[in-house]
């Protein structure tokens, strides 16, 4: 059977092995809440990134739409030059052979 010193000592031995689990318990509860709050930011980000994206993603759909609008043009642009250039050097040709002019060498 056990003493009333005996139950004493008991509990001064428990009592000092319980004091440094309850520090380190409330060092954890830090710590998680420090890793609640980078979590918090963390999905934030997240969030923010996804609204970026979208918003990236519309900008290029308009800027292809825009590229291909700008080639169709230079390709009618070029036609229409090199059509009218070839209509040119008929005439110039013409001309030269009319006069007499010998081509020019360029």
């Amino acid at each position: 059977m056990l003493t009333k010193s005996d139950v004493s000592q008991i509990k001064k031995v428990v009592k000092d092995e319980i004091r440094p689990l309850r520090t380190d318990v409330k060092v954890l509860k830090t710590d998680v809440s420090a890793l609640k709050t980078d979590v918090k930011v963390i999905k934030e980000d997240v969030i923010s990134l996804k609204r970026d994206s979208f918003s990236m993603k519309a900008d290029i759909k308009t800027l292809k739409s825009d590229v291909t609008k700008i080639r169709k043009d230079t390709g009618v642009i070029v036609e229409f030059f090199d059509s009218e250039y070839l209509d040119l050097r008929k005439r110039v040709t013409r001309l030269e052979e009319h006069l007499g002019l010998p081509q020019l060498q360029l």
